[in-house]
């Protein structure tokens, strides 16, 4: 018995090519030569280019079941005998299935998005139609698939995030030694935020996974600018400058390497967040919009925190 792709198969009559003296190993083996082709060895060419040699029907067309009358298995006599005389296709019915989801009896019914539209919005806009349809009693729907997998990598990338961020608040500390001074460098994450929130909404661009992957980065990215300034204020401070003194300078020394360290991750990113890609647009977007926006504002909200939470040092006369 030879399965064949069209969901039958091939029976071979066994008594029938005894009596004809063909083997019925031969009969498989002219049928996949003939159906899949059936590599007969290479030829070498003068150019030094080798092209393997196959053996098949001619392959310009579709496969049928027509073509088993065109198959003709050599017998042991040198006769050439039809095919279709050693062997016939059968057709069987398969046993129906009943899939189950949570023990439930279910059907699933599953597409693929068209090149360009958003996995998301295509899903909201089912599940509002699906929630206006009047189902059977004891029929329901779930959601699966792509959006499934979304709902549980987020909950994945929400830990991810939480570790982050409690990694980079335990190095703030160790450097810092101060809790003010570890808060006045977080305050440059919930600018960054605020940016990439606008350039998704400006641009258009959904709230995705890898929007979220984007987040987690711009995290350990923005903060690098506060702590590029306070620390040098607090160099300059133990110098014996003032506060005000110390900001100013800071922010004249350090306002250009803050600029150009932003300029060079921002430029780097625009050749692949310009792609319009699903998979890379929206982590662009969102590493471009809260840089940004946290470059632009850092060197005023964190001044103006570092003088609201820093006192100034008091010399102790003996």
């Amino acid at each position: 018995m030879t399965t064949c792709k069209a969901g039958g198969f091939i029976r071979k009559n066994k008594e029938k090519a005894s009596l004809f003296g063909v083997p019925t190993s031969d009969i498989d083996l002219t049928i996949r030569t003939a159906m899949t082709g059936y590599n007969a060895g290479s030829f070498l060419t003068e150019d030094g280019e080798d092209y393997a040699i196959m053996l098949s029907l001619p392959i310009n067309k579709k496969r049928d079941f027509t073509d088993l009358s065109k198959i003709y298995v050599e017998s042991m006599l040198g006769e050439f005998i039809p095919l279709n005389q050693l062997a016939k296709i059968e057709f069987n019915t398969n046993k129906g299935t009943i899939t189950h989801y949570n023990t439930t009896r279910s059907a699933t019914i599953g597409a693929d998005i068209a090149k360009g539209e958003n996995v998301a919005d295509l899903t909201n806009a089912i599940k509002e139609k699906l929630n206006k349809y009047n189902f059977p009693k004891g029929y329901s729907f779930i959601i699966a698939g792509e959006s499934e997998n979304q709902k549980s990598a987020f909950g994945a990338l929400a830990q991810s995030a939480l570790i982050a961020f409690i990694g980079i608040l335990l190095v703030l500390l160790l450097q810092f030694k101060s809790i003010k001074q570890t808060f006045i460098v977080f305050a440059a994450i919930p600018l960054a935020f605020t940016g990439s929130i606008y350039m998704l909404m400006i641009t258009g661009t959904p709230f995705s996974f890898m929007a979220f992957i984007g987040l987690i980065a711009l995290m350990g990215i923005v903060i690098n600018n506060s702590i590029i300034l306070i620390d040098f204020a607090n160099k300059l401070r133990d110098e014996g400058k003032s506060i005000f003194n110390a900001l100013l300078e800071a922010g004249q020394v350090r306002f250009t390497p803050i600029l150009i360290t932003s300029l060079t991750t921002i430029c780097g990113l625009l050749p692949l967040t310009l792609q319009g890609t699903e998979l890379w647009s929206p982590l662009g977007w969102t590493i471009i919009g809260g840089l940004t926006l946290s470059t632009l504002l850092v060197l005023l909200i964190i001044p103006a925190l570092y003088v609201l939470f820093t006192k100034e040092k008091t010399e102790t006369i003996k």
